[in-house]
């Protein structure tokens, strides 16, 4: 398949094929609540280990909120990368 496909026509493994990343197409512009609801219902129901689907969505729009957050998440990277983190079968074990 070349040039533009309608998601209405993919398969799975097409879909899976011709995916990409477009982390050089973020804008920063906010997403509309209907479009975000869409995106997280299907997320929601994104395939898991026994159909647990062991996952939450916190969807955060306060700027000064999502800096703090960002901050905290860089910090504990850092303290991590002394350790040596494995992560199998969705578990994270940490060896000191």
């Amino acid at each position: 398949m070349t040039g533009p496909v309608s998601a209405a026509h993919l398969n799975v493994y097409d879909a899976i094929r011709l995916r990409r990343d477009v982390r050089a197409e973020f804008t920063g512009d906010v997403v509309d609540d209907a479009t975000l609801w869409r995106i997280l219902d299907a997320a929601h129901r994104a395939p898991s280990v026994g159909n647990s689907q062991p996952w939450d969505f916190v969807v955060v729009r306060e700027p000064a909120t999502l800096r703090k957050f960002a901050d905290h998440v860089a910090d504990k990277r850092v303290k991590l990368q002394k350790f040596n983190v494995i992560e199998r079968d969705g578990d994270v074990y940490v060896a000191v």
